[in-house]
């Protein structure tokens, strides 16, 4: 059980955060062919983002690694060449959020925080009995504008969780053959 902004939920049975019109919008799981220590490694390894994140091309701690800090971020929204050797897209935008969810080897999360809308991405590691880790994404979402979000960005936000958690196993499987 992990704690949040939000309250207290399980990030693999994750429940709707507080509000109005709650959803989430889930990416599928993906399995990493390499430890959670690696993998967490890489998930925040920030200064390395450009070389290999699809979705945010850059991504700051503009503090520290704890819940109630700001992260700035870029984010690309589409489209994604999953290809391997792709060229990788350029920062749409800068986002500032606040970090929600700090526990390591285990879940980053971060969010927006307002009245008309909230949206925590949590991105969550577990090792699997096979010695992998189990990467799950997915966003949480409540608030009296949320469905217009969803409606409008649900298969972007879908679409780049998926494109993340692709460039994510790559590189920590690069990684752990590399040893």
């Amino acid at each position: 059980m992990l704690t949040s902004t939000f309250g207290p939920f399980d990030p693999l049975q994750p429940c709707n955060v507080p509000g109005l019109f709650a959803k989430i919008v889930f990416a599928e799981p993906v399995e990493i062919q390499a430890p959670v220590p690696l993998v967490w490694q890489i998930m925040t390894g920030f200064d390395r983002y450009p070389e290999w994140n699809p979705l945010n091309r850059y991504f700051r701690l503009d503090k520290e690694a704890k819940a109630g800090d700001t992260v700035s971020f870029g984010p690309v929204w589409g489209p994604y060449d999953l290809s391997e050797g792709a060229a990788l897209p350029e920062s749409g935008f800068d986002q500032n959020e606040t970090l929600t969810v700090w526990e390591e080897n285990a879940c980053l999360a971060y969010s927006v925080i307002s009245r008309p809308f909230n949206a925590e991405r949590v991105q969550h590691i577990s090792p699997l009995p096979n010695g992998n880790t189990r990467y799950q994404t997915y966003e949480r979402m409540s608030g009296i504008i949320s469905p217009v979000v969803r409606l409008f960005y649900a298969r972007k936000v879908r679409e780049g969780f998926t494109a993340n958690g692709v460039a994510l196993k790559r590189r920590a499987e690069a990684f752990a053959k590399e040893g």
